[in-house]
């Protein structure tokens, strides 16, 4: 799993690249919570342009982060999912808790 941010106005841009499962949910949970405290974005994009995989790890690492950011009154959006991963999340209320383009 890699990931690199950019940012546009009050928006962070959150690229990812690799499977989303139990192997990387660690990393991913601890990097992208840091920026999140740190930065404080109004929103966050996950651009999964580059994660060909995610198994029900994903769904609880995607909710935790949508938790994370209300607190802080942000939100959570998600671009460039591929149609295996959206089918895993269709399998959840994540579609209906945030923007999924």
């Amino acid at each position: 799993m890699k990931i690199w941010y950019s940012e546009e106005n009050d928006t962070i841009i959150a690229h990812l690249e690799g499977d989303i499962d139990h192997h990387s949910v660690k990393y991913f949970k601890s990097n992208i919570d840091n920026v999140i405290e740190e930065k404080k974005p109004k929103t966050m994009v996950l651009d999964l342009k580059g994660v060909p995989f995610t198994d029900s790890s994903g769904i609880a690492i995607v909710i935790g982060r949508y938790k994370l950011l209300k607190e802080y009154n942000g939100t959570l959006k998600i671009i460039n999912a591929s149609k295996q991963v959206r089918k895993v999340f269709s399998f959840s209320a994540l579609e209906k808790m945030m923007i999924m383009e």
